[in-house]
């Protein structure tokens, strides 16, 4: 199939161009100009050892033929036309096409494919006679319960299963313009998503279960609308529909220690309740909103700007039964189908002003509302079953998260000095929620900046912001509803204190010479979270150095360090009654830190040598992330076994040759490295070596080292 892709676009399009640097400028607009193109082809061969997956992961770096690019445009009186090509034939494949009659017509069309692999070697005991159904034999499940066989038996027998999906996307957008001022404007695009990826599915804490999930998904969208627009004024109105299409909104599979359903009294079971489970994915789903927008121009150099948007949101897909174990008797469905909707409003405006060279006013507000509909399914008590094993009476009910936004910023520029700016800003965000254990949170947001621009010589960038943000409307029986400690905070809501600071200054002493450093710090302070995420501090440092020495050489080299560090606490305890839940010598805490150094050069030769390009790139990343456990002196839970960090290695290196025959021709030779090394005590081989671990039942995918070594060939054309 790829060969007869890759041959029927040859035909058609004539191969693929050069790279963008390489490809020779468009000539003149004149009356009519010939075709000016290129084309990039070739022989490619490719070398893995280790994880072929995860080096290829969103692209196709396979053996064979190899139509890198493809580019042809023309330009006659009064239009253009280009096209490009690029992988032709291959996975990763792209294609792009632009027709534009000027001041009337401008309509394009793109093709893009990405692959995503995520392992060529994972798999599976379990059969699919049916997408999204997974089975295993009668006759293995009944000995496995009889205790007549063990999981570990026939694990041997899985069979191999590649977990890869494919997205496909085209778009088509057009704009028409019937007079000077007014665009008439279309988009759609249409994403498909077909392949297999690893999915967790569970039947109980000790029966853990990996499937190779199938996915097959169609998203469309559709934007349309007109623009009026002046050198005073704009208006526009528009629409926009979504359309999310799932067609396996189902999984079921067997349970690999049980044939026969069954249920317990109370609690939670070991996972051999029921013969199989289910679960529901990702809904088909619907979005329509329309907007309109417009600007203003105002006297002393000022505008105002606003749009509104309201939208809505349905999903109304059919609602799975409470359990698919039939040792449970059926539970009735307030309704059957999900008849979730929403709708949603948003505004925007915005001010700015330049009354005079040296001073500038901006002003900002935007408010979002999210109003969820969905009609209730009822309150307490209702019944439940827990992981398809076990009945109970529960109390409380489904929650439909609303919830507003409102964020206004306002900043003045000053320009005291030439090439420099002081800007002061003033920031203000509340946010209401449902069923949150704030009903509102407020942030206030001050910052300062410095920007230097037009000056040869330096350059400056800083920005610092001082940040806090508190909660009201504190509800702490929603915590105890769900037996959770009420000195927890959930991050995203919880009271928090944040600095941020970002610099960055480039110096060119000379045209030859530029120097850059930035340093950019962040601290987050949760300072009223008895448990959960206490603190967070990252810091990023880099320096670069680029050298222009004469027309034919170029050189760069940087060096990056991240750190990041964060502090949680957490407490090891039975709910009330128990005395568990309040006793402060079973709290423990986690202390993380990851680090990360970064190396980055380039080397450009370009016609240092007679009728010769040649090209260096090559980047160093190495990461290391701690885990640290702690428990007070007096704790009474069992002293935590430290883990051993988690490191990651990767180098990539290309090489890249073009020597020109003539003036259209060249020949050239590309050689890229990669080699990943990596130890995860989560996720390495050394702890997922088998795919039946106990209580377990995974695919065997991995973090595996790879290393890669791919080169190919080129004929390079341009016309």
């Amino acid at each position: 199939m790829r060969t007869s892709i890759t041959v029927l676009i040859a035909v058609t399009l004539i191969g693929a161009g050069a790279a963008a640097e390489a490809q020779p400028k468009m000539l003149p607009s004149r009356p009519v100009t010939p075709m000016v193109g290129a084309i990039d082809l070739g022989l490619r061969t490719t070398d893995i050892s280790g994880d072929a997956a995860r080096f290829q992961r969103f692209r196709d770096l396979g053996n064979g033929a190899l139509v890198n690019r493809f580019t042809y445009g023309q330009e006659r009186d009064g239009w253009v036309f280009e096209v490009t090509a690029d992988h032709v034939g291959r996975l990763d494949q792209h294609y792009f096409g632009e027709y534009r009659s000027l001041g009337k017509v401008r309509a394009s069309f793109e093709w893009d494919q990405t692959p995503l692999f995520y392992s060529t070697d994972t798999r599976t005991l379990y059969s699919t006679p049916s997408p999204g159904q997974f089975r295993l034999d009668d006759n293995t499940q009944r000995a496995i319960e009889l205790k007549q066989l063990k999981v570990s038996d026939i694990a041997p027998g899985a069979a191999l299963v590649e977990t890869r999906s494919r997205r496909d996307t085209a778009r088509f957008n057009l704009v028409y313009t019937p007079t000077r001022d007014l665009d008439v404007k279309l988009n759609v695009t249409s994403t498909k998503r077909n392949g297999t990826m690893p999915w967790t599915a569970s039947l109980g804490f000790s029966n853990v279960i990996e499937l190779a999930a199938p996915v097959d998904t169609r998203t469309t969208d559709i934007e349309a609308g007109a623009e009026w627009a002046t050198p005073d004024a704009r208006l526009s109105v528009g629409y926009t529909g979504s359309w999310f299409n799932n067609q396996v909104p189902t999984l079921v599979w067997d349970n690999p220690i049980k044939i026969t359903d069954s249920t317990y009294a109370s609690a939670y079971s070991p996972g051999d309740g029921t013969s199989q489970g289910r679960m529901s994915v990702w809904p088909s789903s619907t979005l329509h909103s329309v907007a309109t927008s417009g600007s203003f121009k105002l006297p002393a150099n000022s505008r105002v700007t606003g749009n509104i948007s309201i939208g809505s949101w349905r999903q109304d897909e059919p609602l799975l039964p409470a359990t698919i174990n039939t040792a449970i008797a059926p539970i009735p469905l307030t309704r059957q189908t999900a008849d979730a909707k929403a709708r949603t409003l948003a505004m925007n405006y915005s001010f700015t002003s330049r009354p005079n060279p040296f001073v500038w006013l901006s002003a900002k507000y935007r408010y979002y509302d999210l109003d969820n509909q969905t009609p209730d399914f009822g309150h307490s008590p209702y019944e439940y079953v827990r992981l398809d094993q076990v009945w109970e009476e529960k109390h409380g009910g489904p929650e439909y998260y609303s919830y507003t936004r409102q964020n206004f910023d306002a900043d003045v520029s000053l320009t005291p000095l030439k090439y420099t700016a002081l800007k002061f800003g003033y920031g203000r965000g509340i946010a209401d929620r449902t069923h949150r254990i704030f009903d509102r949170t407020t942030e206030n947001v001050v910052r300062a900046a410095v920007d230097t621009t037009g000056n040869r010589f330096v350059l400056l960038r800083a920005i610092f912001e001082r940040s806090t943000r508190t909660g009201s409307g504190f509800k702490e029986e929603a915590l105890v509803e769900v037996a959770e400690q009420p000195a927890i905070r959930h991050f995203d809501v919880a009271d928090r204190d944040r600095n941020r600071m970002t610099a960055l200054i480039q110096v060119t002493p000379t045209p030859a010479v530029g120097l850059t450093a930035s340093v950019a710090t962040g601290k987050d302070d949760y300072k009223n979270s008895g448990f959960g995420l206490r603190d967070n501090e990252n810091r990023v440092y880099s320096l670069g150095v680029d050298l222009l020495p004469g027309d034919t050489v170029t050189f760069g080299l940087s060096y990056g360090l991240e750190t990041y560090s964060a502090l949680q606490r957490s407490r090891t305890a039975s709910p009330l009654p128990s005395p568990q839940f309040t006793d402060p010598t079973r709290d423990w805490s986690i202390d993380s830190d990851d680090r990360t150094h970064t190396v980055m050069a380039n080397l450009d030769l370009l016609k240092l040598f007679p009728k010769t390009e040649l090209r260096f790139a090559y980047d160093f990343n190495r990461s290391k992330a701690t885990y640290v456990y702690g428990v007070p002196s007096n704790s009474s839970i069992a002293p935590p076994q430290q883990l051993p960090p988690v490191r990651n290695e990767l180098q990539s290196g290309t090489a890249d040759l073009r020597y020109f025959l003539t003036e259209k021709l060249a020949v050239g030779f590309t050689y890229w490295y990669d080699a990943y090394r990596v130890d995860d005590f989560a996720l390495g081989p050394g702890t997922i070596n088998r795919i039946d671990l106990p209580g377990s039942l995974f695919l065997g995918y991995v973090y595996r080292p790879y290393t890669a070594n791919s080169g190919w060939v080129r004929l390079i054309y341009f016309w």
